[in-house]
Protein backbone atom coordinates (compact mmCIF):
# COMPACT_ATOMS: atom_id res chain seq x y z
CA UNK A 1 0.00 0.00 0.00
CA UNK A 2 2.60 2.54 0.71
CA UNK A 3 4.40 1.98 -2.78
CA UNK A 4 1.59 2.17 -4.45
CA UNK A 5 1.07 5.64 -2.41
CA UNK A 6 4.75 6.46 -3.63
CA UNK A 7 4.32 5.47 -6.79
CA UNK A 8 1.00 7.54 -7.30
CA UNK A 9 2.80 10.55 -5.72
CA UNK A 10 6.03 9.98 -8.33
CA UNK A 11 3.80 10.10 -11.32
CA UNK A 12 1.67 13.36 -10.07
CA UNK A 13 5.37 14.60 -9.99
CA UNK A 14 6.26 13.02 -13.42
CA UNK A 15 3.07 14.68 -14.69
CA UNK A 16 3.46 17.63 -13.20
CA UNK A 17 6.89 18.44 -15.07
CA UNK A 18 5.19 17.01 -18.30
CA UNK A 19 2.69 20.23 -18.12
CA UNK A 20 5.67 22.79 -17.68
CA UNK A 21 7.67 21.81 -20.06
CA UNK A 22 4.38 21.65 -22.70
CA UNK A 23 3.76 25.14 -21.07
CA UNK A 24 7.39 26.34 -21.79
CA UNK A 25 7.52 24.64 -24.57
CA UNK A 26 4.16 26.48 -25.90
CA UNK A 27 5.42 30.03 -24.62
CA UNK A 28 8.08 29.51 -26.10
CA UNK A 29 6.74 28.80 -30.33
CA UNK A 30 4.36 31.63 -29.44
CA UNK A 31 7.27 34.46 -28.25
CA UNK A 32 8.94 33.31 -31.33
CA UNK A 33 5.57 34.01 -33.66
CA UNK A 34 4.75 37.10 -31.97
CA UNK A 35 8.53 38.39 -31.66
CA UNK A 36 8.82 38.00 -35.82
CA UNK A 37 5.50 39.43 -36.43
CA UNK A 38 6.17 42.27 -34.53
CA UNK A 39 9.48 42.54 -33.43
CA UNK A 40 11.07 42.67 -29.85
CA UNK A 41 9.95 46.44 -28.95
CA UNK A 42 6.33 45.89 -30.07
CA UNK A 43 5.66 42.35 -28.40
CA UNK A 44 4.38 42.25 -24.64
CA UNK A 45 4.81 39.24 -22.01
CA UNK A 46 0.31 39.51 -21.80
CA UNK A 47 0.01 39.16 -25.45
CA UNK A 48 2.53 36.35 -26.19
CA UNK A 49 0.79 34.33 -22.70
CA UNK A 50 -2.89 35.39 -24.36
CA UNK A 51 -1.86 33.34 -27.61
CA UNK A 52 -0.62 30.71 -26.24
CA UNK A 53 -3.68 30.00 -24.01
CA UNK A 54 -2.35 31.25 -20.80
CA UNK A 55 -3.13 33.65 -18.24
CA UNK A 56 -0.12 36.57 -18.20
CA UNK A 57 0.82 35.73 -15.29
CA UNK A 58 1.67 32.01 -16.53
CA UNK A 59 4.20 33.80 -18.60
CA UNK A 60 6.91 35.30 -14.97
CA UNK A 61 6.19 31.38 -14.22
CA UNK A 62 8.43 29.84 -16.80
CA UNK A 63 10.90 33.48 -17.60
CA UNK A 64 12.77 36.19 -15.90
CA UNK A 65 11.10 39.05 -18.26
CA UNK A 66 10.75 38.92 -21.55
CA UNK A 67 14.54 39.07 -22.98
CA UNK A 68 14.19 35.39 -21.25
CA UNK A 69 11.81 34.44 -23.71
CA UNK A 70 13.53 35.97 -26.17
CA UNK A 71 17.37 33.68 -25.79
CA UNK A 72 14.80 30.98 -25.22
CA UNK A 73 12.99 31.83 -29.14
CA UNK A 74 16.36 32.18 -30.43
CA UNK A 75 17.58 29.07 -29.12
CA UNK A 76 14.12 27.48 -30.31
CA UNK A 77 14.93 29.40 -33.53
CA UNK A 78 18.13 27.52 -34.01
CA UNK A 79 16.81 24.09 -33.60
CA UNK A 80 14.51 24.55 -36.39
CA UNK A 81 16.86 25.79 -38.62
CA UNK A 82 19.16 22.85 -38.06
CA UNK A 83 15.96 19.94 -38.56
CA UNK A 84 14.53 22.10 -41.59
CA UNK A 85 18.15 21.94 -43.06
CA UNK A 86 18.64 17.75 -42.05
CA UNK A 87 14.99 17.28 -43.68
CA UNK A 88 15.97 19.21 -46.82
CA UNK A 89 19.49 17.33 -47.04
CA UNK A 90 18.07 13.99 -46.70
CA UNK A 91 14.96 14.20 -48.79
CA UNK A 92 17.26 13.58 -52.08
CA UNK A 93 20.81 14.28 -52.80
CA UNK A 94 21.20 17.53 -52.12
CA UNK A 95 24.31 19.34 -51.98
CA UNK A 96 25.32 23.55 -51.27
CA UNK A 97 22.38 25.36 -53.65
CA UNK A 98 20.06 23.52 -51.94
CA UNK A 99 21.49 24.04 -48.18
CA UNK A 100 21.34 27.61 -49.49
CA UNK A 101 17.63 27.38 -50.49
CA UNK A 102 16.93 25.76 -47.28
CA UNK A 103 18.66 28.58 -45.56
CA UNK A 104 17.16 31.88 -47.35
CA UNK A 105 13.88 30.33 -47.67
CA UNK A 106 14.37 30.19 -43.16
CA UNK A 107 15.68 33.66 -42.89
CA UNK A 108 13.17 35.22 -45.51
CA UNK A 109 10.34 33.88 -43.37
CA UNK A 110 11.78 35.15 -39.97
CA UNK A 111 13.22 38.29 -41.47
CA UNK A 112 11.51 40.55 -38.28
CA UNK A 113 12.67 37.80 -35.54
CA UNK A 114 16.07 38.45 -37.40
CA UNK A 115 16.35 42.06 -37.23
CA UNK A 116 15.65 42.13 -33.70
CA UNK A 117 18.20 39.52 -32.98
CA UNK A 118 21.00 41.90 -34.23
CA UNK A 119 19.57 45.07 -32.73
CA UNK A 120 19.46 43.17 -29.23
CA UNK A 121 22.65 41.51 -29.74
CA UNK A 122 24.16 45.11 -29.97
CA UNK A 123 22.43 46.35 -26.69
CA UNK A 124 22.02 43.38 -25.07
CA UNK A 125 24.60 41.50 -23.06
CA UNK A 126 22.67 38.15 -22.55
CA UNK A 127 21.77 38.23 -26.15
CA UNK A 128 24.99 38.89 -27.25
CA UNK A 129 26.31 35.91 -25.19
CA UNK A 130 23.21 33.90 -26.32
CA UNK A 131 25.02 34.44 -30.01
CA UNK A 132 28.73 33.99 -29.60
CA UNK A 133 27.48 30.56 -27.31
CA UNK A 134 26.09 29.09 -30.73
CA UNK A 135 28.53 30.51 -32.93
CA UNK A 136 31.28 28.85 -30.95
CA UNK A 137 29.47 25.42 -31.10
CA UNK A 138 29.39 25.65 -34.34
CA UNK A 139 33.09 26.15 -34.45
CA UNK A 140 33.39 23.01 -32.12
CA UNK A 141 31.48 20.82 -34.20
CA UNK A 142 33.02 22.16 -37.50
CA UNK A 143 36.34 21.33 -36.01
CA UNK A 144 35.54 18.49 -34.84
CA UNK A 145 34.50 16.76 -37.84
CA UNK A 146 37.40 18.67 -40.43
CA UNK A 147 40.73 17.69 -38.41
CA UNK A 148 42.38 19.12 -41.97
CA UNK A 149 41.70 22.61 -40.59
CA UNK A 150 40.37 21.76 -37.39
CA UNK A 151 43.42 23.81 -35.60
CA UNK A 152 42.43 27.17 -37.64
CA UNK A 153 39.01 27.67 -35.84
CA UNK A 154 38.94 31.23 -36.78
CA UNK A 155 39.10 30.23 -40.26
CA UNK A 156 35.98 28.51 -39.24
CA UNK A 157 34.31 31.05 -37.60
CA UNK A 158 34.80 33.53 -40.64
CA UNK A 159 33.07 31.17 -42.92
CA UNK A 160 30.20 30.97 -40.38
CA UNK A 161 29.87 34.44 -40.39
CA UNK A 162 29.98 34.93 -44.06
CA UNK A 163 27.04 32.23 -44.80
CA UNK A 164 25.12 33.72 -41.86
CA UNK A 165 26.38 37.49 -43.20
CA UNK A 166 24.94 36.43 -47.11
CA UNK A 167 22.25 35.05 -46.02
CA UNK A 168 20.65 37.75 -43.95
CA UNK A 169 21.75 40.14 -46.50
CA UNK A 170 19.62 38.51 -49.40
CA UNK A 171 16.72 38.00 -46.96
CA UNK A 172 16.98 41.66 -46.21
CA UNK A 173 16.82 42.52 -49.52
CA UNK A 174 20.34 44.03 -49.47
CA UNK A 175 21.37 42.54 -52.98
CA UNK A 176 17.58 43.45 -54.70
CA UNK A 177 20.11 46.34 -56.89
CA UNK A 178 22.44 44.01 -57.77
CA UNK A 179 20.42 41.21 -59.13
CA UNK A 180 17.22 40.15 -59.35
CA UNK A 181 17.90 36.35 -60.12
CA UNK A 182 17.07 34.30 -57.12
CA UNK A 183 19.49 31.37 -58.34
CA UNK A 184 21.90 34.02 -58.55
CA UNK A 185 21.09 35.10 -55.04
CA UNK A 186 20.91 31.91 -53.80
CA UNK A 187 24.65 30.68 -55.09
CA UNK A 188 26.07 33.36 -53.27
CA UNK A 189 25.28 31.65 -50.61
CA UNK A 190 26.03 28.25 -51.43
CA UNK A 191 29.69 29.59 -52.07
CA UNK A 192 29.85 30.31 -48.67
CA UNK A 193 28.53 27.31 -47.53
CA UNK A 194 30.22 24.80 -49.74
CA UNK A 195 33.65 24.92 -47.27
CA UNK A 196 31.40 23.27 -44.85
CA UNK A 197 29.61 20.95 -46.63
CA UNK A 198 31.99 17.96 -45.29
CA UNK A 199 31.32 18.64 -41.85
CA UNK A 200 27.52 19.50 -41.57
CA UNK A 201 26.76 16.83 -43.68
CA UNK A 202 29.50 14.65 -44.36
CA UNK A 203 27.29 12.16 -45.69
CA UNK A 204 26.92 14.10 -48.60
CA UNK A 205 30.36 14.69 -49.95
Amino acid sequence: MLRLFWRTVLDQKLAAVDIALSTREKLVKTALLEFNSCGFEATNTNKIARAAGYAPQTFYRHFENKLAAFIAAYEYWQQEELQALNRSMHAHDKHSTDVALTLLAFHQNYRTFRASLKKLAGEEPAVAAAREESRAAQVVHIAEGMPSIGQNRAHILAAILSVEAITDGVAFGHFDGYTENQEVRAGLIADAVQPLMPTVFPDRV
